[in-house]
């Protein structure tokens, strides 16, 4: 009790420094377990629209890329092919010796240098790492849609799981509460003692408390499901 009374406390001032109230400022509080209505978007529209999302549409973007490096590392290591042509003096034989040289002549060198392609060449080791990296782009892609599935699945259903805990959550206080108006009017009339009140006020509490329990758990799937709706823009969450 008392740290419900510290968490009020904290509460109310807080409230009052929102607002720019003064410390001494009265004010009084008031809630309600009022039941509102919402509307939650089909599943599968929320799943349709995961691949809209900034982070997948990110990491669809790094496969793109990794996926044209690895296409593209050939180009840098292909066979070379040299070849030249030169004029100049080039001595010619005659059977007693070499007599002067011939300036009209040409020499064609070409060479041709494969190593690339052997195994444990740059080559190799370059298009090794970058089918590497294409194929963890491609798992980490997989791995978040069916992360991001798999949550919207799960929260789905639980949200469908505690809105039939809710409707039972009201209808157990609606029951207290009528049980706890008879006892009181039987107290008043002489038909019934204070512990038999105060123990229809404490179960009609209980009854509150759990009826609050299951709306802060609708809440927080709702936030869920909504996050992943707004992300993927998909139907708006209510």
């Amino acid at each position: 009790l008392e740290a419900t009374q510290i968490e009020y406390r904290g509460a109310v001032r807080k409230f009052k420094l929102e607002l720019g109230l003064a410390e001494e400022q009265g004010v009084e509080l008031r809630g309600s377990l009022n039941s509102v209505p919402f509307e939650v978007p089909p599943t599968e529209a929320i799943l349709a629209g995961l691949t809209d999302s900034p982070g997948i549409a990110a990491q669809e973007l790094e496969v793109a890329r990794q996926r044209l490096n690895a296409r593209m590392v050939h180009t840098r290591f292909l066979p070379q092919l040299s070849l030249s042509l030169s004029r100049g003096a080039v001595n010619g034989f005659q059977g007693e010796g070499f007599t002067e040289y011939d300036s009209s002549q040409y020499a064609l060198s070409l060479s041709f240098t494969f190593n690339d392609l052997l195994p444990g060449s740059e080559y190799r080791n370059a298009r090794h790492s970058a089918e590497t990296q294409l194929e963890s782009a491609v798992r980490s892609l997989d791995q978040s849609l069916q992360d991001r599935r798999t949550v919207v699945e799960e929260t789905a259903a639980k949200l469908q799981k505690v809105r039939r805990d809710i409707e039972a959550a009201e209808l157990r206080l609606e029951l207290a509460e009528r049980f706890y108006e008879i006892a009181q009017t039987e107290y008043e009339n002489g038909r019934r003692d204070l512990l038999e009140v105060e123990e229809a006020e404490l179960q009609r509490g209980e009854a509150r408390l759990n009826l609050l329990k299951q709306y802060y758990n609708r809440i927080n799937l709702l936030i869920t499901l909504a996050r992943y709706s707004l992300e993927g823009g998909g139907a708006t969450l209510r």
